[in-house]
């Protein structure tokens, strides 16, 4: 089967390629070797079961996706809860591993990320939008931070590891394959997820993609360092603005690392974007005036902690005291696979 000729590859220290599922993913995952350390000691991201499908509704209830219907968003969140906390642990582990150099931390991670791995976790039917939205967030965090648990991985880890994620970003990417979805935020995180798994893998392919995904991002952006697609939103447009610029942010960040920097009127143009941004934050009357109608502030929402973060990554040192000290705005979020300082330290490394 293809996916024994990948674990052959990775076991020969060769870049593995996309690989079918079937019993052999299972086969090799048991053939991994759990320290005693990570068996006896406690290891909390080990212990939540995988999640293999669900099915997330369509919250948003008008055309400018700007209303919001509170049960159907509770409900969501409340389904969606075991793949958070899957991956805020995930987070919290990869972040230990790279920051303080804790390989126990670093085994704890893998062997979590390997059993969801035998359970081919979040490969199930995904029926709605909704459901796939949070698929392709969830393989950014788990590939990035995969990204900083690499260097501790056994060759048999990284045979189980790198071609569910692998598969993952295939099925990321067929959500956009129809050319019918819209080319919004939701397509830049396609673009941080599947060149997160490009980069985590080393595989071309998915971070071709990423690069293609990432030139359209920035080319979307206007004279005023607005995305149209965003403004559009309505009260919601300050709050998807932030949200559209992280997976962008990072993304250029990521390609400037790995010596593929974007040319200098894209990099202006994400200059643009994030100055713009982070004005809104700090003025929200910006974007009222432009988009109509009042806005919704993102920095009272947790879940956008950290959102503000990344922004910093393309600029000048002397700009992070004033970004930093937005209110709300920290460090770390699920989707980036944790801290962002561990991120680009794991990066830096490679």
């Amino acid at each position: 089967m293809k996916l024994a000729r990948v674990a052959q590859k990775i076991m020969r220290d060769t870049c593995c390629e996309r690989a079918s599922r079937g019993p052999m993913l299972v086969a090799v995952v048991l053939a991994s070797v759990l320290s005693p350390a990570s068996i006896a000691g406690a290891c909390p991201a080990q212990s939540l079961e995988p999640v293999t499908d669900f099915r997330l509704e369509r919250f948003y209830t008008d055309a400018r996706s700007s209303q919001v219907r509170a049960d159907i968003r509770a409900a969501n969140r409340a389904q969606s809860r075991p793949l958070k906390m899957f991956l805020n642990r995930i987070a919290d582990v990869s972040d230990r591993a790279v920051l303080h150099g804790d390989r126990v931390a670093a085994e704890c991670g893998l062997n979590a990320l390997l059993k969801w791995t035998r359970a081919d976790a979040m490969a199930g039917p995904m029926p709605t939008k909704q459901s796939e939205h949070h698929r392709k967030w969830a393989l950014s965090g788990l590939a990035l931070a995969y990204l900083k648990l690499k260097p501790f991985a056994s060759l048999e880890a990284r045979a189980g590891i790198e071609p569910w994620l692998q598969n993952l970003a295939g099925d990321a990417q067929a959500v956009f394959a129809d050319g019918k979805t819209t080319r919004n935020n939701h397509y830049y995180w396609l673009g941080l997820a599947v060149g997160a798994v490009g980069l985590a893998t080393d595989m071309p392919h998915y971070w071709d993609a990423a690069r293609v995904i990432l030139e359209r991002g920035l080319d979307d952006i206007d004279e005023d360092g607005h995305l149209p697609m965003e403004m559009a939103r309505g009260r919601k447009a300050l709050h998807y603005h932030v949200f559209a610029v992280t997976p962008l942010a990072v993304l250029t960040w990521l390609t400037a690392e790995k010596g593929q920097p974007v040319s200098p009127a894209r990099q202006r143009a994400l200059t643009r974007l994030v100055e713009s941004t982070l004005a809104g934050v700090r003025a929200p009357d910006l974007f009222s005036d432009k988009a109509g109608t009042a806005q919704d502030l993102p920095s009272d929402r947790p879940n956008f902690a950290g959102y503000g973060w990344p922004a910093l990554l393309t600029f000048r040192p002397s700009k992070v005291d004033a970004v930093a000290s937005l209110p709300a705005y920290g460090r770390r979020h699920r989707w980036l696979g944790g801290d962002i300082r561990a991120l680009m330290a794991a990066v830096q490394k490679r």
